[in-house]
């Protein structure tokens, strides 16, 4: 993954994740970018699990691929630096694969 991509995406996955959703037009509109500017203007500019100001992106608390009524909802977006962002996604991924592990006992 180059550089300017880790910009708009915290994985190979995540990016996977959003070219596959149905929502991938809406978030193209000039409406969706101005709302994920109103959410990095609302949050202070700052990644809210570390205060970093760089490569800041919003993070969708209920993924877009699990309710996409919820995509320009804000209160279910956060602004996270992208290293937060991977991070977020990641102890998703491993507490889904924790709780596959636990209905299997």
């Amino acid at each position: 993954m180059t550089h300017s991509d880790m910009n708009n995406y915290c994985s190979v996955e995540c990016k996977s994740e959003y070219m596959k959703s149905d929502s991938s037009d809406l978030r193209n509109t000039k409406e969706y970018q101005d709302w994920r500017e109103d959410i990095k203007k609302r949050d202070g500019y700052l990644c809210k699990d570390c205060d970093s100001d760089n490569n800041l992106t919003v993070h969708h608390i209920i993924a877009v691929s699990e309710d996409e009524s919820k995509i320009m909802e804000d209160s279910n977006a956060v602004t996270l630096c992208i290293y937060c962002h991977a991070d977020r996604h990641e102890s998703k991924e491993q507490y889904a694969e924790a709780a596959l592990l636990r209905s299997l006992a």
